[in-house]
């Protein structure tokens, strides 16, 4: 038994360490979070609904790349506006068969804004370039 939990440690660790290098190659992640009405114009819920969403969304500074990744194969769309608030780029992520999509950016030094809709639901971010 123990050297059961001892090998269940060690892969627990090498696993961890695997997905944290991967992470740190890939690109900076963007973090997604559900847009608020203008103003703040709905009540609060005592039981919000569950916005988490699978959809991981990495910005790659070295290649200008964006990437997305869904396991569900949800249905994504995605506008970039820059500081400007100026819809600089747009589009549908056509998942292939390793749940992922990517795509060279093109964009001039500068902050941005990335609003995605997933299955009706509105996310935004931030990411620099």
């Amino acid at each position: 038994m123990k050297k059961f939990i001892s090998i269940l440690i060690a892969m627990l660790t090498f696993c961890t360490l695997t997905s944290e290098d991967v992470a740190e190659n890939l690109g900076a992640p963007i973090s997604l979070r559900v847009r608020h009405p203008i103003g703040g114009a709905t009540r609060p819920s005592k039981s919000p609904a569950n916005f988490l969403t699978s959809l991981e969304v990495v910005y790659d500074s070295d290649d200008d790349f964006l990437y997305f990744y869904d396991e569900k194969d949800d249905t994504v769309s995605f506008f970039i506006y820059n500081d400007e608030n100026v819809c600089v780029s747009q589009g549908a992520c056509n998942f292939n068969e390793s749940h992922s999509y990517s795509m060279s950016l093109g964009l001039g030094t500068g902050s941005y804004t990335i609003i995605v809709l997933i299955n009706g639901v509105e996310y935004c971010g931030n990411f620099d370039v």
